[in-house]
This record gives structure tokens, sequence and C-alpha cells, in this order.
């Protein structure tokens, strides 16, 4: 939290007081994977790890990609059966 607020000092909104999550950005890949099973998820059922953090990426790019895949899933999963295409 400290570190949110030195940096809130420097980026004018930063550290806003109504926001409900803050993103860090940095600029190394995960050097470790949080293991999912083929449906994109983890041992926790309901978490869907992706993208650089998890260790599904190496770059904006891919990270978006395996984002767009895991959404995928997530909607394969929870898309009501009655819904047509």
């Amino acid at each position: 939290m400290e570190g949110i607020t030195a940096f809130g000092k420097w980026l004018e909104n930063y550290d806003r007081d109504d926001a409900v999550l803050t993103g860090v950005e940095t600029r190394t890949s995960s050097p470790v994977r949080i293991t999912r099973d083929d449906s994109f998820q983890s041992n926790t059922k309901g978490i869907y790890p992706c993208g650089e953090g998890s260790g599904y990426a190496g770059g904006i790019m891919s990270a978006s990609i395996d984002g767009l895949k895991v959404a995928e899933q997530i909607i394969k999963i929870y898309k009501p059966m009655n819904e047509k295409e």
C-alpha cells in the first residue's frame, strides 16, 4: 500500500480512493506458472489464471491472446444453454 501511495504523489489519480483494484505492470515475466486444466481453471474452481502474471505469456500480445482464449472458455461454461448463437 505504501508503494501505491508514494506513486500516487508522482502520478495524479494513481492512488484514487474509489479504486477497487490497482493493477501493477512490471518489466519481467512471471518465473512461475499457476497450473490450469483443459478448461483453463486452476485447482481452485472458478479461478482462471492467464497472461504473464500466471506464466502463460511472455509479452503484451501473447497475454492478450491468452486472455481471449480464457474468456472464450468462460463463455462456453457459463453461457445459458437455451441462448441462441
